[in-house]
């Protein structure tokens, strides 16, 4: 009797224990579909960086403006929704991690080309250089690891 209830008690415990780990492929998928979702917020103030200081430049008020008006507020909504996302899986966790440190670096890098553009500091430009430096090399860690996880666990990307 002693042995039945030893054996219970272990293939309960085995099974609470399995029970209570999230199965990583589902929540790698929902991870995916909720970053996909934000990721036109992301797209929309680089692109207009990118335009504001490159093709469509008219003068620094104008880089001015659409930074402080458009590119920092976009990027920050951004950055608040990549924050709501809480993912239940280690893996997925710390593929997370990566891309919340990636664009902090973005984000700060946003502020202070700002800052060099409003005062025309060099120094800080060169700073703010080096941040989206930085930045795009955490952004192509968490697209690395990004596809490791998608191909190990056959998750679908969506398709933007």
């Amino acid at each position: 009797m002693k042995r039945l209830i030893c054996v219970c008690l272990i293939a309960l415990s085995v099974l609470a224990l399995t029970g209570c780990q999230p199965n990583v492929q589902e929540d790698l998928q929902a991870y995916v579909d909720e970053v996909f979702t934000l990721a036109k917020m992301e797209m929309d103030a680089v692109n207009t960086y990118h335009a504001a200081i490159g093709e469509m430049y008219k003068g620094v008020d104008q880089v001015i403006v659409a930074m402080r008006d458009f590119v920092l507020p976009e990027y920050q909504r951004f950055r608040q929704g990549l924050s709501g996302i809480k993912p239940k899986s280690e893996e997925v966790k710390e593929l997370h991690d990566l891309i919340l440190q990636a664009t902090g670096k973005q984000y700060d890098a946003f502020g202070m080309s700002l800052q060099a553009f409003m005062g025309t500091d060099q120094a800080l430009a060169e700073r703010a250089n080096e941040s989206f430096n930085e930045a795009i090399a955490g952004m192509d860690e968490w697209k690395t690891k990004l596809d490791e996880l998608v191909s190990k666990y056959e998750v679908k990307l969506p398709n933007n």
